[in-house]
């Protein structure tokens, strides 16, 4: 979650975290992608909380 706050603050949107995630579940499996995306979700909402 570290990383997707720090990718935010740097100013990438959330669609383009995604698509990220997306991309690499080639490499780390649909598994992997699937919790990234879950994090990435936990992250989102933490950071429209603290908005």
């Amino acid at each position: 979650m570290v990383n997707i706050a720090g990718g935010r603050k740097a100013g990438l949107s959330k669609e383009e975290i995604a698509e990220v995630i997306w991309q690499m579940a080639l490499y780390g499996g649909f598994p992997s992608a699937i919790n990234a995306l879950n994090a990435a979700l936990e992250a989102f909402e933490a950071e429209d909380d603290d908005a």
